[in-house]
Parts: structure tokens; C-alpha cells; sequence
């Protein structure tokens, strides 16, 4: 097949290679593959290409494209919500998402996360900005209960780390199921009760309109007095001005926050100035080590199903904007 792989311009540490290529399709792969950077080297092919693996912003901004022949666009990010509605899409192309990239960093974040929220590391880097010695009591994780909204190759890492740490982690999930390191994986339609008795909550969930402020105001009053937050997923999935509110209250007892609705972040925002809130620039999955090597295992196992006839694991339903495996 003719293969086009478009790395991200901005980031040039993030250059895919042959050498690269080589390393996972082999020297013979049966594909006629071509790298690029810019956007002249991908219109200088769009006309010709089949499958087209590129950085889901770079897409983005390059909209529309005229490709008459693609059959299969990979994508660098789990979620693609940004890329919706997917009407650009040439007819019987289909979509790739990166999903299984980014679960062993993004869940090392969310791991760290949940240590500073224990052991009350907003408190004492404010105190420290102050100059101020401030002693507070603080935690261990194992024995408190986690819940992970959203069990994707990210979410089911988190909750294994998370197991492995002594801690009693409920998943939450599109459907009921169970999964080895969760005492028990419950439908959204049961996140209510399980916030409940959450003394942490980890959030990784794709955006889009199924997922928006799923953590409302409502659901946030939920949680025990005191519980603590850590979001890898998408920001549009909580209520940042009702999580700033509990913050300021005491409510929520503190929070480490990846994603946001708006991003880059404003610098009027209010998450800047709200206590106990960690604001990190979308960093939790940067791998640059690993990126590139395991982004194109993913598209050789998409491209081994589809050259079987099999479902390519990490295709996308345009309907929903979700996994069509899950």
C-alpha cells in the first residue's frame, strides 16, 4: 500500500524515520511508505496516498484534504474528538486512533498524581513559595479507595498500579464488566453511588459530546469531603469552574489536572490561582523515547488485520467518536 507517515512539524525531536520503520514494518514491508514534515510534502502526495499516519493537530489544521484514494488515516491521540464532525473523511476511508501509546506514561503521571495528592504536595509548594514551614499530616494511598472513570488502555493501567499499591479501585465504564485489578467495573449509569465512597478519582475518558461535564457540580458534591482528583483524560469531562468552587470550600481535597476544556490554558483562568490545584501543560503522555516506535506497532497491527480481512483493532466509529472494539 502507499503509505504516507507525517510527523508533527513543532516538535522535531519527534521525527519519524526510516531507520524507524525499518525497525518495526522490516526492510521488505510491501508498502511503498514517504516521510514528511511540512505541509507541501503532504500535498505533494495527498492525491496518491492509502494510509496516512499523522500527528491528530497537524490533521487538524491541514483540513480539508484531498486524498481520493485513502483508505486508512491513523492519528496520533487516543481521543479524536477534535477532529470531529469526521465528514471529512473520503468516502469508505476509515479512522485510527493511538490508542495503547500512551498507557504506560499517561498511568506513571496519574500514579504520581495520586502520591502528591496524599502526601499534600499542593500544600507544601505553596507553603514553600511563602517561605512558610507548614507541617500537615499526610497518607498512604494502599487501603483507600480509587475510582477510574473511563477503562481504556490508560484506565486499565491506572487501576493496575493502582492495585498493586494496596488501593480498592472501582472501574467505571460504557458497560459493566469486570477487570482483574478492579474489585468491581460498573456502567456510567452507576457513577453516582460509587463517587460516593471515592476518596480518589482518576479520570481518563475520551471528549465529545457523550462525555462533556460528565463530573458536574452534582456528581463533584458527590464525592467525600476531602476526596482528590486526577485527570489524563479530556477536560471538557469536568466541570472546572464547580471543581475550582469545591477546592476553595475544602470539598475536594485537591487535584492534579492534565487536560482542560480550553487549551492552552487562559492565563486569566481561574485554575491558576485556585489552592491544592497542580496545572500541568498536557504533558501526562509525552513519551518521546517511545512514541514513535510504539505509534507504528499500532498501525502494523492495524494494517496486519486489515490485510487479513480482520477488524483493525484501533478503528474508530465516526458515529460516536469511540473505539469500535470497545
Amino acid at each position: 500500500m502507499r503509505v504516507h507517515v507525517q510527523s508533527f512539524q513543532a516538535d522535531p525531536a519527534g521525527l519519524f524515520t526510516r531507520e524507524q520503520w525499518n525497525g518495526v514494518f522490516g526492510q521488505s514491508s510491501g508498502h511503498d511508505v514517504s516521510f514528511g514534515c511540512t505541509s507541501d510534502d503532504l500535498r505533494a502526495i495527498e492525491s496518491e496516498v492509502e494510509v496516512l499516519l499523522i500527528a491528530t493537530r497537524g490533521l487538524r489544521a491541514m483540513l480539508p484534504i484531498n486524498a481520493p484514494k485513502l483508505k486508512i488515516v491513523s492519528v496520533s491521540s487516543a481521543g479524536v474528538d477534535m477532529l470531529a464532525p469526521f465528514d471529512w473523511l473520503p468516502s469508505g476511508a476509515v479512522l485510527l486512533n493511538n490508542s495503547g501509546t500512551h498507557s504506560v506514561k499517561a498511568s506513571e503521571f496519574a500514579l504520581m498524581g495520586l502520591l502528591m495528592l496524599a502526601n499534600r504536595m499542593p500544600q507544601f509548594i505553596a507553603a514553600q513559595s511563602l517561605g512558610q514551614w507548614q507541617p500537615v499530616s499526610v497518607r498512604t494511598l494502599a487501603n483507600n479507595r480509587l475510582t477510574v472513570v473511563g477503562l481504556g488502555a490508560i484506565g486499565a493501567r491506572c487501576a493496575e498500579v493502582a492495585s498493586a499499591l494496596g488501593m480498592h479501585v472501582t472501574g467505571v465504564r460504557s458497560r459493566p464488566g469486570t477487570h482483574p485489578a478492579c474489585v468491581e467495573v460498573v456502567g456510567v449509569d452507576q457513577i453516582d453511588r460509587v463517587l460516593s465512597y471515592s476518596d480518589y478519582l482518576v479520570l481518563s475518558l475520551p471528549g465529545g459530546a457523550t462525555t462533556r461535564h460528565l463530573l458536574d457540580r452534582r456528581r463533584l458534591e458527590l464525592l467525600p469531603h476531602g476526596a482528590s482528583i486526577v485527570n489524563v483524560g479530556r477536560g471538557s469531562v469536568l466541570d472546572e469552574d464547580a471543581l475550582c468552587d469545591l477546592l476553595d470550600s475544602g470539598k475536594v481535597g485537591g487535584a492534579v489536572l492534565d487536560v482542560f476544556e480550553y487549551e492552552p490554558l487562559l492565563k486569566d483562568s481561574r485554575l491558576w490561582r485556585t489552592p491544592n490545584l497542580v496545572v500541568t501543560p498536557h504533558v501526562s503522555a509525552d513519551d518521546p523515547l517511545n512514541y514513535n516506535l510504539l505509534t507504528l506497532r499500532i498501525l502494523f497491527d492495524n494494517l496486519a488485520a486489515f490485510s487479513k480481512g480482520l477488524p483493525m483493532p484501533n478503528q474508530i466509529d465516526t458515529t460516536t467518536g469511540l473505539r469500535q472494539s470497545k
